[in-house]
């Protein structure tokens, strides 16, 4: 016997999306999927997988569905007497609140008669009146008692705090006793530093007044070493010109001194000229008649000496004549301080190192046959 039409079940074939009640399928072992029985017959003879998942299919593969369904009225009453068990004193306020709405359904999805269907609803009627305000008072004592337990450890809370503050302001008072008398000696030392302070201060003026003096003394140093700086700078300037300078007398003597070893060289060999033939040298008078006529016969030993005539600059003067004195003198020696440079006289005369005859010389004899001034 066929169900009625509100206690079938239907579905939609995913191949031709045609819907039909769940006898129309067929299983399709192993895969699982569904397909209707005109698609079956329509796609088996051609097609040996499955349209879904491609799987391999055989005519032993097309399981036949066997369910027995309930109808939706009735599982929705299993539903709601299931829940009415295991509601007890712990349900939710919510759970409670819904119950009549559900009860209410399931009566109106009953096909039974209309009086006990009243009886029913009557009853879901006093549930809800009755029930669900002791479920509301429940609630509300429920949140009092906890509102009041959290009340209690807010409080027990406070109270710790507060004996701790107490604890802590205790505390503090002992604090406060010792603050207290450090404080009196913090008093104590601080005069005693400020007194330590003034004596600093006091001696520090002094030390300021002497460093100003100082500084000034340094300025007076500083502007004397200065100045000995630039007389120092001057001192070297000088003594760098003095050598250039004492170079250049050095380079003067050096040609003095051979102008003189050369004109020594002259003076010998005019000297060696002009000696007489004769080896007897006789002293004769000036005035004689032998010397006048000595001095008319010399004229044949009197050589030409303009050739022994050497440009010359000596500091000195030829002999004198015959019956004259010589007025030749020395020249006073110039002392130089720290000079080891030995001065050249102005006659080759050997002297020592104070310009005084190192040995016996001859300085003119008035008689002598006298020698033409060639070095003139």
């Amino acid at each position: 016997m066929d169900d009625p039409p509100q206690h079938k079940a239907y579905a939609r074939c995913g191949v031709c999306m045609v819907t039909f009640s769940t006898h129309e399928f067929k299983l399709l072992s192993p895969c699982g999927h569904f397909l209707c029985n005109s698609c079956i017959n329509t796609m088996f003879p051609s097609r040996k997988t499955c349209p879904f998942c491609r799987a391999p299919i055989t005519k032993e593969s097309f399981r036949t569905i066997l369910l027995d369904f309930v109808p939706a009225s009735v599982a929705l009453t299993d539903k709601v007497i299931e829940g009415l068990d295991l509601m007890n004193e712990n349900a939710k306020l919510v759970s409670v609140l819904k119950t009549p709405a559900k009860l209410k359904e399931a009566a109106e999805s009953l096909n039974v008669d209309q009086e006990l269907a009243h009886s029913l609803k009557q009853a879901i009627t006093e549930f809800k009146e009755r029930l669900v305000p002791l479920f509301k008072e429940r609630k509300e004592q429920k949140e009092q008692i906890d509102k009041l337990h959290s009340q209690l450890e807010q409080s027990k809370s406070h109270e710790e705090k507060m004996e701790e503050s107490t604890a802590k302001l205790r505390s503090l008072e002992d604090k406060v006793r010792t603050n207290r008398k450090n404080h009196r000696q913090v008093e104590s030392e601080r005069d005693k530093a400020l007194e330590i302070a003034t004596r600093a201060t006091n001696e520090l003026t002094i030390v300021r007044d002497e460093n100003e003096a100082l500084k000034a003394r340094l300025a007076v140093v500083e502007k004397e070493i200065d100045t000995l700086k630039g007389s120092l700078q001057h001192h070297k300037a000088a003594e760098r010109k003095n050598k250039v300078k004492k170079k250049e007398m050095q380079h003067q003597i050096a040609e003095l001194e051979s102008k003189l070893n050369q004109a020594n060289k002259t003076n010998e060999l005019v000297v060696g000229t002009s000696t007489l033939a004769d080896s007897g040298y006789v002293d004769l008078d000036d005035n004689s008649e032998s010397t006048k006529s000595r001095k008319r016969s010399q004229s044949r030993h009197t050589f030409d000496l303009a050739q022994y005539s050497i440009d010359t600059q000596l500091d000195f003067e030829g002999m004198p004549g015959p019956g004259f004195s010589s007025d030749w003198t020395p020249n006073k020696r110039l002392k130089a301080p720290n000079s080891k440079v030995k001065e050249i006289t102005n006659f080759p005369i050997e002297l020592d190192k104070f310009n005084r005859l190192a040995a016996p010389a001859h300085l003119g004899p008035k008689r002598k046959l006298r020698v033409p001034d060639a070095l003139r």
